[in-house]
């Protein structure tokens, strides 16, 4: 591995592509940036990591540096573990990717089941006498108020504790109708913009950037975070992000939800997501399999805009090699 005083023409070519894709985007010279490639493994999104949030103290480096102290058998077992050269494999860069699901939701109370022509007709005496009982009841209910109030309560009591309801008070919709419902509330609380969002169903857009090899940023929010309001003002809207989003070239689909929708919280499961704001890239990942998608960024938490869009570009920019083979 080349040296940071060294000649860059002495790096092998995936480490001249890494290191003129970090300073396409960092801006720094090549004699600090080589350095930080080399402690990042030579991977950009992480160098990119440490260059906008701080770089915090490698344990790798450190081990290393108490091999001194250790007896030769220990050291000899230390650096087959730290190097790689045991029976095991090495990680590679795909340890960067994940497996990106397709989610198809199942809103509740939305499917009824139809039973067949036989069935229809075998049930037909039932259907009636549930009919004449339920007419029944409604008339008692109207004559003595107080009746359905007390079976209720009475039912409750014996029934127990009773299964979660939506406490959120958000209908259950179709996926189609759920993504216009969060683009149509979206602009209601944050004012006319100028960003894309997919309005249909994640699985539906899953399919487009596959078929046609987009990236698709996938951007989950929850209403009842701190921090959702000053993302989405700050950085999902400011110009910057939004002409990057928007710019034909980087081929990006902006499919966007929120977690108290039954759609977008069983996408934040599948994505692991774990702190909000959260925001993913998934692309066709051929090197991996013919059909594979994976996510190959995670962005979370608060960023600026310039550090948000250098986390999209270096995450498209390592993607876009395979598909273009």
């Amino acid at each position: 591995m080349a040296s940071s005083g060294a000649d860059i023409g002495q790096l092998t070519e995936s480490q001249q592509l890494a290191l003129q894709t970090y300073t396409s985007v960092t801006d720094q010279e090549p004699s600090a940036a080589i350095p930080l490639l080399q402690r990042s493994q030579w991977n950009v999104q992480i160098a990119i990591a440490k260059f906008f949030d701080g770089e915090a103290p490698d344990p790798v480096e450190e081990a290393r540096a108490s091999l001194a102290a250790s007896p030769p058998h220990q050291q000899f077992q230390r650096e087959t573990l730290l190097d790689g050269s045991s029976s095991f494999p090495r990680s590679s860069t795909s340890s960067n990717r994940d497996p990106a699901p397709r989610i198809v939701p199942q809103p509740e109370n939305q499917t009824a089941y139809r039973p067949s022509l036989i069935l229809s007709i075998l049930f037909t005496p039932f259907n009636v006498l549930y009919r004449i009982l339920s007419g029944s009841l409604g008339l008692l209910g109207y004559l003595f108020p107080f009746l359905p109030r007390l079976l209720s309560n009475l039912s409750s009591r014996n029934a127990g504790p009773s299964r979660r309801r939506n406490t959120t008070g958000r209908k259950p919709l179709s996926p189609r109708d759920t993504a216009s419902r969060f683009a149509r509330e979206f602009e209601e609380e944050y004012g006319s913009h100028s960003l894309q969002f997919f309005e249909n169903g994640y699985a539906q857009v899953y399919d487009l950037a596959k078929k046609d090899l987009k990236f698709l940023l996938v951007v989950l929010v929850s209403p009842e975070h701190d921090d959702t309001s000053t993302f989405i003002r700050e950085t999902l809207l400011s110009q910057e992000v939004v002409d990057y989003i928007n710019n034909p070239q980087n081929n990006i689909i902006l499919w966007a939800g929120s977690v108290q929708d039954s759609e977008a919280y069983q996408v934040s499961n599948a994505l692991n997501c774990t702190k909000f704001p959260f925001a993913a890239m998934i692309v066709h990942t051929p090197q991996d399999s013919s059909t594979s998608m994976s996510t190959v960024a995670r962005i979370t938490g608060l960023l600026p805009p310039p550090a948000f869009v250098a986390r999209l570009q270096a995450a498209i920019t390592q993607a876009s090699g395979p598909l273009d083979r």
